[in-house]
């Protein structure tokens, strides 16, 4: 197969993939990602009141730059709403130094982590960056997306998370 056959053929999976038909996949119970203090933190039984906002990244991927400041407002206006951004290249280094020059990364600085355990990846379906996922309280992705975010996404994570606040407040 041709160079551009398998662009042709990773894109026509990653699009496949972020298809809210794969909206339904589930966090595992237990995975694991390093602080960038290089301190492992194990995420157990995470808590089941409030929604899990998860950002999937690396330092190379020019859409994720832009990523956090487009969720900033989000995570403003939803204060119950839980943040994790995960760096998924090896380089730990290189991502160290790519947080450091972000303007936001003091302000989010306890929910950057990278090298994820292999569950929460392939659990997951992370197959592309940058990778946007909402997680209910029953542990079950109810938004995915896998592309910077527009207007429409930026919308539509909105409506998500107000449709999923108001169900699990009642």
């Amino acid at each position: 197969m041709s160079k551009w056959g398998c662009y042709v053929l990773k894109f026509i999976l990653a699009v496949l993939l972020s298809s809210s038909a794969i909206a339904g996949q589930g966090l595992p119970q237990k995975f694991s990602a390093k602080t960038f203090a290089s301190k492992v933190q194990i995420f157990e039984d995470m808590e089941k009141s409030s929604p899990i906002l998860m950002h999937f990244w690396a330092p190379w991927c020019h859409s994720c730059s832009t990523v956090l400041w487009d969720l900033d407002p989000i995570l403003d206006q939803y204060k119950s709403l839980r943040f994790l951004s995960i760096n998924i290249d090896k380089d730990m280094e290189a991502a160290r130094k790519y947080i450091q020059k972000h303007k936001l990364y003091s302000k989010y600085e306890k929910s950057f982590f990278t090298s994820p355990s292999e569950n929460l990846i392939k659990d997951l379906a992370v197959i592309s960056i940058p990778t946007i996922l909402i997680v209910d309280s029953s542990r079950k992705v109810v938004f995915r997306t896998s592309s910077h975010i527009n207007g429409e996404t930026h919308f539509n994570i909105k409506k998500t998370l107000e449709t999923l606040l108001r169900k699990e407040s009642t």
